[in-house]
């Protein structure tokens, strides 16, 4: 499944305007929203280890109970001691999401998971900062 490898920085801190839980799992209602402009699911962690190790067969469990659908994403994760963060994105073309409903994401890594915490993506999220009829600068100006 494309887009779900993410990435990992060392750290335990993550905004609090996210939706989040203490543990390995969360569960969310869905809003109601226009399905054409709807992208996925970014789904964060914060996990910690007691090695540096790079560990198979990690996943992230993702069920929509709404519409009876279930995923397993099977991930290989790398371990650094001390508190991690990872972050990936659920593409909703691989999960179907839809508007409104209950869903619950399950995260396993082999170590202690302290919080799991998701945010919609929307295409108009994606978009917030194009800056519609801003000036190209010259190469004297960018230095390039």
């Amino acid at each position: 499944m494309k887009g779900v490898g993410g990435f990992f920085l060392h750290g335990n801190e993550i905004p609090d305007n996210f939706i989040q839980n203490e543990g390995p799992s969360v569960h969310f209602d869905v809003p109601q929203f226009n399905g054409d402009d709807f992208l996925g699911v970014n789904v964060s962690c914060v996990y910690s280890s007691l090695r540096d190790d790079f560990v198979e067969n990690c996943s992230v469990k993702f069920v929509n109970y709404s519409k009876g659908f279930r995923r397993t994403i099977i991930l290989a994760i790398p371990m650094v001691q001390g508190d991690n963060i990872w972050k990936g994105s659920l593409f909703n073309e691989d999960i179907n999401l839809g508007s409104k409903g209950k869903v619950k994401i399950e995260i396993d890594f082999h170590v202690t998971v302290k919080k799991t915490v998701v945010s919609l993506s929307f295409k108009k999220d994606m978009y917030a900062n194009d800056y519609a009829g801003a000036e190209e600068l010259t190469e004297e100006e960018t230095g390039l």
